[in-house]
């Protein structure tokens, strides 16, 4: 139940966050083997965390899960998403990271280029991290993303353009420039709205609890198994997000969950909990 709301509250937030990684599933026709199967965070913008498991990595996942919500949504550019997004009429929020990680593996081939490429990107970052420091409210970071990142996005893509006829065609440093040219008009939407991030780092955060698990516990022992997991993912996650000790938090909720008024479910949400007060902390009260 609590991650059934968790969804609910995702499909009605302002923003939303999503990745997917794959998660090995043990083959229930050939013994000794498993295939991959796909787990899809998506996060809202109070921290809400919701894993979805699917046997593919088709485009039905994120159809399925994200539905007829129109707000924004912030992805890599994986192609599965591009019928959601033509279906729902949703935003797409590009990534920053995703496209200046692919110029730093050109580096290697076109080391001059790829650098300058880099530089501008690290310039972008340099906004955001001035404004996290010093604790912009939401007025000033959308003036500071206006009058400064935007001159240097119109920079990145007058040298975008420059560079894509000088280099080899399928070279890492071609497919760099391809894709943030393709991606251009998603990348730019950040700098509109305050509430959007630069890159959807989030996303790839919270996914590293499922790729330390793996070599953990290898595969998962059916798709039934797949999609426990995905539930205690997506409460952990939530916890982590939203500074809370998964243990404190599985122990007092499961202890009610079955008891508790369901009008009241937002109260058990890890967005939402407040821990209990010991008893030696009540009497002292």
């Amino acid at each position: 139940p609590l991650v059934k709301r968790m969804h609910q509250k995702i499909l009605e937030s302002s923003k939303i966050n999503s990745d997917d990684t794959s998660i090995p599933v043990k083959n229930p026709n050939r013994k000794g083997s498993t295939y991959n199967g796909y787990l899809w965070v998506y996060i809202d913008d109070k921290k809400n965390v919701v894993f979805d498991f699917t046997p593919t990595r088709s485009r039905e996942g994120p159809i399925k899960f994200l539905g007829k919500y129109c707000g924004r949504v912030q992805a890599d550019a994986y192609s599965g998403y591009d019928e959601y997004f033509r279906k729902s009429g949703a935003s797409e929020i590009g990534c920053h990271a995703h496209a200046r990680r692919k110029f730093e593996y050109a580096l290697d081939s076109y080391p001059v280029r790829a650098a300058r490429m880099m530089v501008l990107w690290g310039r972008l970052y340099d906004i955001e991290r001035k404004a996290k420091d010093e604790k912009y409210d939401s007025a000033q970071l959308l003036e500071a993303r206006q009058t400064q990142a935007k001159p240097i996005l119109n920079e990145i893509k007058a040298v975008l353009n420059e560079y894509k006829d000088q280099v080899l065609p399928k070279s890492p440093m071609a497919k760099a420039i391809t894709y943030s040219l393709n991606q251009w008009e998603s990348l730019l939407r950040y700098t509109d709205d305050p509430i959007l991030d630069i890159d959807n780092n989030i996303s790839e955060r919270v996914l590293r609890m499922v790729v330390i698990g793996r070599l953990n516990y290898l595969f998962a022992g059916s798709e039934a198994g797949a999609r426990r997991a995905a539930n205690i993912y997506s409460l952990v996650a939530s916890c982590k997000l939203n500074d809370i000790d998964p243990f404190a938090y599985f122990r007092d909720v499961l202890s009610r969950v079955s008891t508790h008024p369901m009008d009241r479910i937002d109260e058990l949400l890890p967005s939402n909990w407040n821990k209990p007060e010991k008893s030696a902390d009540k009497a002292a009260a």
